[in-house]
C-alpha cells in the first residue's frame, strides 16, 4: 500500500515497497530488483521460520521544502498488528533538480529475520512517526512437492 503525509504543506510517500531475492542500487536513482515476491514458503515444519535471503526495498520521494535528513522506521507486524520487531534507519533524500522531488531509497538485508508462524505479515514504513506505506507478505505452507524436493537437498542425518 502506498500511502503518504502532508501537513504545513510537507508531502512525503512511499513510491516502492518490495521484498525481492536480490537487489542492488546502482546510482542516479536507478534499481536492479530481481524475484520480486510476497510469498514465503515454510519448507519444514520448525518454528520460528526463517525469511530466506531477501532484501526489502522502499523508494520514497518529497518535497525539497522537507530538507534531506530523517529517521525512517521499519517495523515488522503479524496480522493482529503486534510488532515483532523494527529498524531505525537513517534516510537521506538526494536532488534531482530543479522542479523535481528528491528521492531516497533503502535496501534493507533480512537475511536474519525469523517469523514465529504461518500467517499474514507487513513490514509497515514511518517516517517521523508517519505512516507512508507497508509492504504485505505471507508465509504459507509449502505444496508437498517442495517439502520433499527440499529434504532431498539435504545431507544425510549421522
Amino acid at each position: 500500500m502506498v500511502t503518504g503525509y502532508q501537513g504545513c504543506q510537507k508531502l512525503m510517500k512511499m513510491i516502492l515497497g518490495a521484498l525481492a531475492d536480490y537487489a542492488s542500487d546502482a546510482g542516479r536513482g536507478k534499481l536492479t530488483l530481481v524475484g520480486v515476491f510476497d510469498t514465503i514458503f515454510a519448507m519444514t515444519d520448525a518454528r520460528p521460520i526463517p525469511f530466506p535471503q531477501a532484501t526489502a526495498v522502499v523508494v520514497v520521494s518529497a518535497s525539497i521544502v522537507e530538507g534531506s535528513d530523517h529517521r525512517v522506521t521499519l517495523s515488522f507486524e503479524d496480522a493482529d498488528g503486534q510488532n515483532l520487531g523494527q529498524l531505525d534507519l537513517p534516510l537521506l533524500f538526494t536532488t534531482r533538480g530543479p522542479g523535481y522531488p528528491q528521492r531516497a531509497q533503502l535496501l534493507i538485508n533480512l537475511g536474519q529475520f525469523a517469523v514465529p508462524d504461518l500467517g499474514d505479515y507487513l513490514i509497515r514504513v514511518r517516517v517521523e512517526g508517519h505512516i507512508i506505506g507497508e509492504i504485505p507478505f505471507y508465509i504459507v505452507d509449502a505444496p508437498p512437492h517442495l517439502k520433499q524436493q527440499a529434504q532431498s537437498l539435504q545431507p544425510p542425518k549421522s
